[in-house]
């Protein structure tokens, strides 16, 4: 059980399900105030988040960070959720930031995930709701999206400028399985993460390989995947073969 030590553990009864295995979290903003417990624990509200912020800093868990929260739409299987008390109108108080940072640095230990911000749905580190698409909201407000620098700094990690254009397209690349469902996401560095049916085969980031920056990434089935750095160097793993290289 993924009980946070920096949290009141208030578990719901309802609005959750399945597995996660969180490569990140997700802010939210309440438009409102006070705690959220007794909405999220109405099955009628068709709603949930893992954690909620107020403005004194305290947090309160709702969902184990193993299990699927109802916050984000397709997100929901990948991030946790962090709603923070308040209006889109109200910057986070002080005392918010430190108990946000609290999750953001206890999460990293727990799951591994990386102190950094993300810009893009599957990309690993801290988000916010509008990363989903598609969805109709404008939470949170950029006021809150703009303090999340601050949230990090305080746990511990660091928060890197938006990338340039050159190194954006090859951040957080997603490749779909051709086979059953499942997806595989890249980063630069050559780091691979396999998730649903798609296995695991190896990254270019690895003592093995010698790699610079990695711009694309196509799957085969549930068991192959060739990635591409931008020497036009290829990579070919698992059930994928190798048929030569991108720089001739």
């Amino acid at each position: 059980m993924a009980r946070f030590e920096s949290a009141l553990w208030l578990p719901i009864g309802a609005n959750t399900g399945g597995a996660l295995a969180p490569i990140g979290a997700l802010m939210h903003q309440q438009v409102g105030d006070g705690s959220l417990y007794g909405f999220f624990n109405n099955p009628a509200a068709q709603v949930s988040a893992h954690f909620w912020v107020a403005k004194d800093g305290r947090v309160e868990q709702y969902v184990d960070t193993e299990v699927v929260a109802w916050h984000a739409m397709h997100l929901n299987g990948a991030y946790v959720g962090v709603e923070c008390e308040g209006y889109p109108e109200q910057a986070l108080t002080e005392a918010q930031i430190d108990g946000f940072a609290a999750i953001m640095a206890e999460g990293h230990d727990r799951h591994g995930w990386p102190l950094y911000l993300v810009e893009a749905a599957y990309g690993r580190g801290l988000g916010y709701h509008r990363m989903a698409g598609g969805v109709n909201t404008a939470c949170p407000s950029q006021l809150r999206v703009d303090q999340r620098s601050t949230i990090l700094e305080r746990a511990g990690g660091r928060a890197p400028a938006a990338p340039t254009p050159s190194t954006r397209r090859s951040q957080n690349m997603i490749a779909s399985t051709t086979s059953g469902n499942g997806y595989w996401t890249v980063e630069p560095d050559g780091a691979v993460y396999a998730f649903g049916d798609a296995q695991y085969c190896g990254g270019a980031n690895s003592p093995d390989v010698v790699s610079t920056v990695i711009i694309g990434i196509a799957g085969r089935s549930n068991d192959g995947y060739w990635l591409l750095d931008d020497d036009g160097s290829v990579y070919a793993f698992g059930s994928a073969g190798y048929y030569g290289r991108g720089d001739r």
